[in-house]
C-alpha cells in the first residue's frame, strides 16, 4: 500500500508539471541562484538529508574541509532551498530541502549541484520527487544510504574503493535507474516489486537476490534493498580505475 500511495502521489505531481509547462507565460523569467558552503567544523560523522520536490539534482565528491558545497539555480522565488546545519558533539546534521511546491506554470528551472565531504563517514538520505538525479558517491564515505525517487530517472554510482561497508535502501517510482557497483567489493542486492525489467550482467541471481562474484570474499560489502516501481533497472559493474560517470 505504501508503494501504491507513493506512485499515485508522484504520478499526479508529474501530471501537474506537464500541464503547467504547457501553459504559455510571456512574463520575463527570473534567473535566481544561491550558493552555500558548509564547513566540517570538526565533525567525525554526519547525517545528511536532501529533499527536492521537482528538478534536476547532481551529487558528487567535494573538497576536504567542506561538508557541503552547493549551487542552486531556480526560477521561482519560493523554491529557494532551506539549509539547516548544526554540530552536536562529533555529529554534524545537515538538511537541504526545497521550501515549497505548487502548481507550475511556464518554464521550469530548478537545478541543484551538491558536493559532499570525502572525509566524513555519513548517513545519506535523498528524496527526489519528480525529475532527474545524477548521484556519484565514489570517493564519498557513505555508510548508510536511503534514496526515494518518485517520477524520473536516476544514475547512481557506488563504485570505487570504500573504507567501510555500505548498507542502504532504494525506493523507486516511475522511470529508469542505472546503478554502478564495484567489481572488487562484495555486492548483494534484493530487488522486489516493479513492473519493469532488470538488466544485471556479471551478477548471479537467486530469486530476488543478485550477487557479484566478490560477494562473501571481502571484508567490506555493499548491501541494498531495492523496491522497484514501473521502469527499468540497469546494474553495471566497474573497477576502481574507472569509477566515475
Amino acid at each position: 500500500m505504501k508503494s501504491v500511495r507513493f506512485l499515485n502521489i508522484f504520478a499526479l505531481s508529474a501530471a501537474l508539471l506537464v500541464v503547467g509547462s504547457a501553459c504559455r507565460d510571456d512574463r520575463p523569467e527570473p534567473r535566481l541562484e544561491t550558493h552555500r558552503t558548509i564547513p566540517e567544523e570538526g565533525a567525525k560523522e554526519a547525517v545528511v538529508t536532501i529533499k527536492m520536490n521537482a528538478g534536476e539534482m547532481r551529487v558528487r565528491r567535494g573538497e576536504a574541509g567542506e561538508l557541503l558545497k552547493g549551487s542552486f539555480y531556480y526560477n521561482r522565488r519560493p523554491w529557494e532551498p532551506r539549509i539547516d546545519h548544526h554540530v552536536s558533539g562529533d555529529v554534524a546534521r545537515l538538511l537541504v530541502e526545497q521550501r515549497r511546491m505548487g502548481p507550475v506554470f511556464g518554464r521550469v528551472r530548478n537545478n541543484w549541484s551538491l558536493a559532499l565531504s570525502p572525509e566524513i563517514p555519513m548517513e545519506l538520505r535523498l528524496d527526489l520527487g519528480v525529475g532527474k538525479a545524477e548521484i556519484d558517491l565514489s570517493g564519498i564515505p557513505v555508510r548508510k544510504l536511503d534514496i526515494q525517487v518518485g517520477v524520473g530517472g536516476m544514475d547512481l554510482n557506488l563504485a570505487g574503493d570504500r573504507p567501510e561497508s555500505l548498507a542502504g535502501q532504494i525506493e523507486g517510482g516511475i522511470g529508469k535507474a542505472e546503478i554502478i557497483l564495484p567489481e572488487e567489493i562484495g555486492v548483494r542486492l534484493r530487488i522486489e516489486g516493479g513492473l519493469g525489467s532488470i538488466d544485471a550482467p556479471g551478477f548471479t541471481r537467486d530469486g530476488d537476490i543478485y550477487r557479484n562474484e566478490a560477494w562473501g570474499k571481502t571484508s567490506r560489502e555493499i548491501t541494498l534493498e531495492i523496491e522497484a516501481g514501473i521502469g527499468r533497472i540497469d546494474l553495471r559493474l566497474r573497477d576502481r580505475r574507472s569509477s566515475s560517470f
